[in-house]
């Protein structure tokens, strides 16, 4: 059963972007939810990575404003894109956090915030292979 929501860091998405399996995010999740700061390292500040277009293409509607206060006492523990994600998770309870670095996972768990890394959204979405069905999500999120 996928997810309601999954908020998602840029470390992730670059990585299933590199391997060629953004396409398991549509299997994973109703909505991809990605805070600003990590559409400025992805699409902004990544131009010339070969992955920023099909990026780009997926996440467009997708950015979401974090909450300043949570951002700012988050900033201080973890850099920009970690604390607006984890913010952002953070007044969606229920989402699954799609995170990789180690400290933004600790404060997003202390949090009470279920995360996954970019390996176990690849094992989830290979489980969840079987009963996709070709033609039944969109192309992007919005």
């Amino acid at each position: 059963m996928p997810e309601r929501l999954i908020v998602a860091d840029a470390s992730p998405l670059i990585g299933l972007a590199k391997i060629g399996r953004l396409s398991l995010l549509r299997r994973l999740a109703e909505e991809v939810w990605i805070p600003r700061a990590v559409w400025r390292e992805l699409i902004e500040g990544g131009s010339d990575r070969p992955e920023v277009k099909e990026l780009s293409m997926l996440l467009t509607g997708s950015v979401r404003e974090s909450e300043p206060t949570m951002v700012g006492r988050f900033a201080m523990l973890v850099d920009a894109g970690e604390a607006e994600a984890v913010a952002l998770a953070a007044v969606n309870p229920g989402c699954l956090l799609l995170i990789d670095d180690a400290a933004g996972r600790r404060l997003a768990e202390s949090q009470g915030i279920r995360c996954m890394g970019v390996a176990g959204a690849f094992v989830a979405g290979q489980a969840l292979r079987v009963a996709h069905r070709p033609g039944d999500r969109s192309q992007g999120f919005a």
